[in-house]
C-alpha cells in the first residue's frame, strides 16, 4: 500500500520592518489539511472467488475506484473479462457492498463515492469470464492528487531485443480526465511485436496491463484516463532473433 500524503505547507509569522516584533498577532484561521493520495489493492482471484480489502478515508471527500488490470496468473497474458467490483462498509470478515459493477479493466474510475471520513472496502469477485486463477489490480484514489501532467506528446525510442521488454511512464494532472492515445510510430526491422498501456504501481515499480495489441508498426490504443501515473510497454512475443529499434508516441491530457 503506498500513500502519498500532501500537507498544505504552514507559513511562520516573521517581524516586517516598521511592525512591533512584541504586537500580538493578529488571529487567522488555520487553513484545512488537504490529504490526497493513492493505494493499491492487487490479489489472485480465483473463479467464483472473491477478494476484498478495507481502506480508511481520513477525511470527507471523493473515493475513485478503478479496477485497472486483469492478467493470467500463469503466463502473464491479459484476461478479458468482467468481474464484479463492489464497493461498501466493511461487516464481520467480509465487505458488506452496497454498489456493485460488473467492469473490464480501465484506466477511468468505474466507481465514484462522495463519501464522509470512515473505514470502507473493495470487493473483486471472480465472475463476468474468470475461468482461472486471475492477477488484479485495483487503484483508490481519495481526493485530488498533488500530480503534474507529462508534457505531452511523450515520445520515445529503444531498442528491443529477444525475450526482452521496454517500459515508458507519463503522469495524468490531479483532478484532469480524458483520452490517453498511444501510438506504435515504427519497428525496424519491421516485424511484430507487442506492446500495452496500463497503470503504473509505484509500490511495486512494475506496469500492471490495461490493454493489449501486437503491430508492426501503425498501432494504436485510447484509453479514457482518470489523474494517476500510467506506462506504456513494449515486448518480444518470443518471435525476436535480433535486436529491433521501435518508436512509441503517447498522448494525453
Amino acid at each position: 500500500m503506498n500513500r502519498m500524503k500532501k500537507l498544505l505547507p504552514v507559513f511562520l509569522v516573521a517581524c516586517l520592518a516598521g511592525a512591533g516584533c512584541g504586537d500580538e498577532p493578529t488571529p487567522t484561521e488555520p487553513g484545512p489539511i488537504v490529504v490526497a493520495f493513492s493505494e493499491y489493492f492487487s490479489d489472485v482471484i480465483a473463479p467464483a472467488g472473491t477478494k476484498f480489502y478495507s481502506f480508511g478515508l481520513v477525511q470527507d471527500g471523493t473515493v475513485e475506484v478503478t479496477l485497472a488490470s486483469l492478467t493470467a496468473a500463469t503466463g502473464g497474458a491479459v484476461v478479458n473479462a468482467t468481474p464484479t467490483v463492489g464497493f461498501g462498509i466493511p461487516a464481520g470478515t467480509g465487505c458488506g457492498v452496497s454498489t456493485t459493477v460488473n467492469a473490464a479493466p480501465a484506466l477511468a474510475a468505474q466507481i465514484t463515492q462522495t463519501l464522509t471520513a470512515g473505514i470502507y472496502c473493495v470487493r473483486v469477485s471472480g465472475d463476468g469470464g474468470i475461468t482461472a486463477d486471475t492477477n488484479f489490480a485495483v487503484r483508490i484514489t481519495q481526493g485530488k492528487l498533488n500530480l503534474k501532467s507529462t508534457a505531452s506528446p511523450v515520445t520515445f525510442s529503444s531498442n528491443l531485443g529477444p525475450k526482452g521488454a521496454s517500459t515508458q511512464t507519463f503522469a495524468v494532472a490531479g483532478g484532469t480526465s480524458g483520452t490517453a492515445t498511444v501510438t506504435l510510430a515504427t519497428v525496424f526491422p519491421s516485424t511484430t511485436i507487442g506492446f500495452g498501456v496500463g497503470l503504473w504501481r509505484p509500490d511495486t515499480a512494475a506496469c500492471s496491463l490495461t490493454q493489449v495489441i501486437n503491430s508492426s508498426g501503425g498501432g494504436q490504443l485510447s484509453l479514457g484516463v482518470d489523474q494517476g501515473i500510467y506506462c506504456v510497454r513494449v515486448f518480444d512475443l518470443n518471435t525476436l532473433t535480433n535486436f529491433v529499434n521501435f518508436s512509441i508516441s503517447i498522448n494525453h491530457p
